[in-house]
């Protein structure tokens, strides 16, 4: 549908509406997604067991030559007569059909507890580890064992192959019964939950890395016309087809550029402008806007396919909860701080490789690592509001640490960001640990020429009446001061 006009400031672009990849939220992809995230790995090993039981019945009913020994010793040792073997099944599967409710029952008491103070990312976490999904699966699979088997138990056939596999099988997923459990408390833990968020992550950066290479910084194209590409339906935009979008563009002249507005990650109501499109003509600027509407893929739920930003609010949220006045809990925040750090180092080394090829006529904006300063900043406010001066002296040890290595544009952004903080310092107490966190930071930035910051710093230290002079001796080079912290080896704020 398309849309033109003109109002008292002048023209109206032309609108191009879309829905996007309409498929992508068609019920089989929800399936699919259903498998992929816990369900295939769990039904594979059910149908595993189901198969196995199946072929098990068959070969005993044969009666094979082969197999007589192995039932004969078994007949005497295990299971006698089929009374005997169908008491015992019906043992198993009662017993683990009680186990499996129970376990389920507890599991989702534990996640709903852990999940009310840290997040629903718990859920996704527990489903994607691939333990979880193998455990879940042998227990049904018992279960569906034991019932196939019993199932086959009559006066005249005494299944004692099929039961012993029962009983092996059974011995097993009750001694790793101790395993899971372990393993469950230890994936409900902060510094695992934050360690997982850390790593997908990375994941998803690599992921989006591979998209920003393909794609302009700023834009060239010198079209008159503008033609809008806006959002006929509503959702989280989770990715964008990249393949499909440099098909749809392979065509296209110098003169059209498509300008993205919406990125991965981004909410869209209906009507929301999801990009621009440049070319000399409306007609040819129509054409491209309808060719690349279905390269965008939205869903009711954000995911980190091509969104690392969904990372960094998710180690936000999870910090925020902990740090405010509700728990005060600075452990975790000083944690995440620590995560977020290692995550921006990494990308500022890493950075933006360029490709030789021309890039695909498309304008993305990459601002990542704005958003890691902006989750900095947003941790500082609720440590201000919890008056927990840990995890505000990790803040500040963290811009100390990253300060030499930010570009111009984010130097100004970390600096901006404790400007924000000095305002509001006067209703802190000044510990130590947070008073040689100013310090760092103050002596670091004027090191690296910015001097007005570095005096506006010292000013607000001074005005503290716990702030004092350190000797002579701890003032060293900005590099050794950024390694140091009040509470770690290495670093003393005062002679030995």
């Amino acid at each position: 549908m398309g849309k033109a006009g003109r109002s008292g400031s002048g023209e109206v672009p032309q609108v191009v509406m879309t829905r996007g990849d309409e498929s992508y939220g068609a019920w089989y992809r929800q399936a699919l997604h259903a498998l992929r995230a816990f369900l295939g790995i769990s039904l594979a090993l059910v149908l595993s067991f189901l198969l196995l039981g199946v072929l098990l019945y068959a070969v005993e009913r044969s009666n094979a030559a082969w197999l007589r020994p192995l039932s004969d010793a078994l007949s005497r040792h295990l299971f006698a007569d089929s009374e005997v073997t169908g008491s015992f099944l019906d043992t198993v599967a009662g017993g683990y059909l009680t186990m499996t409710s129970i376990i389920i029952t507890m599991l989702l008491l534990v996640l709903q507890q852990t999940a009310s103070s840290m997040g629903n990312l718990i859920f996704d976490q527990f489903m994607a580890r691939r333990r979880n999904k193998l455990y879940a699966g042998l227990i049904v699979g018992t279960l569906v064992l034991a019932i196939l088997v019993r199932a086959t138990v009559s006066e005249s056939f005494n299944p004692v192959v099929s039961a012993t596999l029962v009983l092996v099988v059974s011995v097993i997923s009750i001694v790793l019964l101790l395993a899971f459990l372990y393993s469950t408390i230890e994936q409900m833990r902060p510094e695992t939950i934050i360690s997982d968020i850390h790593a997908s992550t990375l994941h998803a950066r690599e992921k989006q890395l591979s998209f920003v290479r393909r794609t302009r910084q700023e834009p060239r194209s010198s079209g008159k016309t503008v033609v809008e590409l806006r959002s006929e339906a509503n959702g989280y935009l989770v990715a964008l087809d990249i393949d499909r979008l440099a098909a749809s563009l392979a065509d296209v002249g110098p003169d059209v550029e498509l300008v993205l507005v919406a990125a991965p990650g981004t909410y869209v109501s209906h009507y929301d402008l999801l990009a621009r499109v440049r070319a000399e003509s409306a007609s040819r600027a129509r054409e491209v806007a309808e060719a690349v509407g279905g390269t965008f893929r939205f869903a009711v739920k954000r995911s980190m396919e091509q969104d690392p930003a969904y990372g960094l609010e998710q180690l936000e949220m999870l910090a925020w909860t902990e740090v405010s006045s509700a728990k005060q809990n600075p452990e975790v925040g000083v944690r995440v701080i620590h995560a977020l750090r290692d995550l921006l180092s990494r990308w500022m080394v890493q950075g933006v490789e360029v490709k030789d090829e021309e890039p695909l006529p498309v304008v993305y904006v990459d601002d990542l690592m704005r958003g890691g300063l902006d989750v900095l900043e947003s941790l500082s406010a609720v440590a201000l509001e919890s008056q927990e001066h840990q995890v505000l002296a990790e803040v500040l040890r963290a811009v100390n640490i990253l300060f030499d290595r930010l570009t111009p544009d984010l130097r100004d952004r970390a600096e901006e960001l404790v400007l924000r903080l000095l305002s509001y310092l006067d209703e802190q107490f000044l510990t130590r640990e947070l008073d040689v966190a100013l310090f760092q930071v103050a002596h670091t930035m004027e090191m690296l020429g910015e001097v007005e910051t570095a005096e506006a710093i010292r000013d607000a230290r001074e005005e503290q009446a716990a702030a004092f002079a350190f000797p002579a001796d701890i003032v060293r080079r900005a590099e050794d001061l950024a390694t140091g912290a009040a509470r770690e080896p290495g670093f003393r704020g005062e002679d030995e």
